[in-house]
């Protein structure tokens, strides 16, 4: 049994923005991301995976017109970085948990609550060729050749964006939808070098071909809907 958080219709769109970022998809191993996984979340079967690893999402750079679907306005922007897990299950569904948040504004740490995203504030850095967030990982990214769409879907990561997102940092679990608007993102491959100081995020270089993962820039509008308590 579910309950809206709002007195909205939570299968439409509640909040719009638009993230150009950095992403890198990388693999952990299974028992690291046990370890990691809070209580009622438990691995799910990944087929785009190596055997014994799991895949692990890491993102940041530039939200704008971030604000209430259809809102005329602006809308604000800010720096964010996101550590997701995707391919996860929680009470037998199928779902991605945002794990970590960084954010360089305070008021979107405070919008983020409804939905149980583990939203924090940090002065975080994204410049042309870097970007870090401070004491927790630092990367430096180039452009590289290769058709990046077709990359991502032979490793599964359109797959793993398409899943709901379920967050818990509230005291109870909330379910929201997240529409990627993929068929209209600009997608452009990446080569990667990433420095942790987290002790389950590994320091590693991603190229155009690595065993270890794929990074990519893309930009692309999402909207998301009201959040639903489970």
């Amino acid at each position: 049994m579910t309950a809206p958080l709002v007195d909205l219709d939570f299968a439409r769109p509640l909040g719009q923005g638009r993230y150009a970022a950095l992403f890198v998809w990388l693999h952990l191993p299974n028992r690291q991301v046990d370890a990691l996984l809070p209580p009622a979340f438990s691995r799910a079967a990944c087929p785009f995976s190596p055997g014994g690893s799991h895949p692990l999402v890491l993102s940041i750079g530039r939200q704008s017109g971030v604000g209430p679907a259809h809102w005329p306005g602006k809308g604000w922007a800010y720096n964010e970085a996101i550590l997701t897990l995707p391919w996860l299950h929680h009470q037998g569904q199928l779902c991605t948990w945002p794990m970590r948040l960084w954010l360089d504004r305070r008021r979107p740490v405070w919008l983020g609550r409804p939905y149980g995203f583990p939203k924090q504030r940090s002065p975080l850095q994204v410049s042309q060729g870097q970007a870090e967030v401070p004491g927790v990982f630092s990367v430096q990214h180039q452009p590289i050749h290769g058709e990046a769409r077709t990359r991502l879907r032979r490793a599964g990561v359109l797959a793993g964006l398409g899943q709901p997102l379920v967050a818990n940092a509230s005291g109870h679990p909330v379910r929201s939808w997240m529409d990627w608007q993929l068929q209209d993102a600009e997608l452009t491959s990446a080569a990667v070098q990433l420095k942790s100081a987290l002790p389950w995020l590994p320091n590693l270089v991603l190229g155009e071909d690595s065993p270890q993962g794929l990074a990519w820039f893309m930009t692309h509008s999402w909207t998301l809907t009201a959040p639903e308590r489970l």
